[in-house]
């Protein structure tokens, strides 16, 4: 750095330099955390910016064969390896359950550790933000509130608990730099969580010092994100109706009302939508005196090209079925609403009809989902 070259060039003496910070504490990244850290205990701060990286350097042994890797940093094993040949890591930084002591200091302590316990969740990276938006819609559900250590392609998905960006996986020198602050007391212990829920990343590259320094804030605590995601049948509802103006859109914030035991994405489309268009306004009389409201709702076409597996589509009557399952052959879990409850009696449709033929619909629709919001929640307790 040219701060620090200067700095020794004007001295003309030899430098001790550790690291700004107390002992078991992150090492600084920026001269407020070292002011946070070592005020009153030293003469001066030079202020040279905001580290470039973020990470402890990367602390090679060179008196074993081949070279180790006693701490993960900046400096990867891919780069040492073109210039010096095969480098090899300790041993205790790969695996949690190893008794035996780090050669590094500080590597298995909690220097990042948080106040609120932290679990690092596992798995590719759908299920992750599936399993976390589960953790997370639970812990609502029981009044508790999380933090969420997501990075800038996830933060998005997370409907519930306290979500901090901590970077971008494009740029994985962006998250190395606020690890310190997301990771540590001044980031989201702030927020005064019970739990933080992190995703994980990949073990390659700067990667593995990422999760090197989360693992040490976790205390090396994991779940697996398909432990948790595979107890949900569906995540994804989806009403299809014939332009997605009034009664699928009615469907869907009736069931958004229920009181699920897991998150779903809910939400509804149409077989023909020329173009976006509000709520038809009978619909949306007779949900406002339900105390509800589909103001905001804008009609979008139904597109089954791209769904998953755990979509669940729920059509209107047998024909927008027929139709969904001829147009999309690929699309599985496709039923009528009535069918999927086990009611035998089909929706009636009240297009063209005076207001109390929404108002008759509402009624049997509000039926329906108080069956289908049942089934979910029997699917989440393994009752079927």
């Amino acid at each position: 750095h040219p701060v620090a070259r200067r700095l020794i060039q004007e001295a003309g003496l030899p430098i001790a330099a550790p690291s700004a910070n107390l002992s078991g504490r992150p090492s600084p990244t920026s001269a407020s955390h070292v002011e946070e850290d070592l005020n009153g205990r030293i003469d001066m701060i030079l202020d040279g910016g905001a580290v470039d990286i973020g990470l402890e350097s990367t602390i090679l042994d060179m008196t074993v064969e081949p070279p180790m890797i006693l701490r993960p940093g900046a400096i990867t094993a891919d780069m040492f390896e073109e210039v010096i040949g095969p480098v090899s890591v300790d041993e205790t930084l790969v695996n949690s359950e190893s008794k035996q002591a780090p050669k590094a200091p500080g590597m298995k302590y909690r220097h990042y550790a948080p106040k609120a316990k932290m679990m690092i969740v596992e798995g590719n990276i759908r299920e992750e933000i599936l399993a976390i938006r589960q953790l997370a819609y639970a812990a609502h559900r029981e009044g508790k509130e999380v933090g969420i250590i997501a990075t800038g392609e996830t933060v998005q998905f997370y409907n519930y608990g306290i979500v901090k960006n901590i970077g971008t996986r494009e740029n994985e020198n962006t998250i190395a730099r606020n690890l310190k602050e997301y990771a540590e007391e001044a980031g989201i212990d702030e927020e005064d969580v019970d739990l933080i829920y992190s995703e994980s990343f990949a073990m390659n590259g700067i990667g593995k010092a990422i999760m090197n320094r989360l693992e040490k804030a976790a205390g090396h605590m994991h779940l697996q994100a398909t432990e948790i995601t595979k107890k949900q049948k569906y995540r994804r509802v989806i009403f299809v109706s014939e332009a997605d103006s009034a009664v699928g859109p009615m469907a869907a914030e009736l069931l958004c009302h229920q009181d699920l035991e897991q998150e779903y994405i809910i939400e509804s489309g149409g077989l023909v939508v020329l173009f976006p268009e509000p709520v038809n306004q009978k619909a949306e009389a007779i949900m406002k005196s339900a105390q509800m409201t589909l103001e905001n709702h804008v009609s979008k076409q139904f597109d089954g090209s791209n769904l998953q597996g755990d979509t669940l589509v729920l059509t209107l009557n047998e024909t927008i079925k027929n139709k969904v399952l001829s147009d999309y052959e690929n699309v599985k879990n496709v039923y009528t609403i009535n069918e999927f409850v086990g009611v035998s009696e089909e929706l009636p449709n009240p297009y063209g009809k005076p207001l109390t033929a929404y108002g008759e619909c509402f009624e049997i629709l509000t039926g329906l989902i108080d069956k289908l919001a049942d089934k979910l929640n029997s699917y989440a307790k393994g009752e079927e």
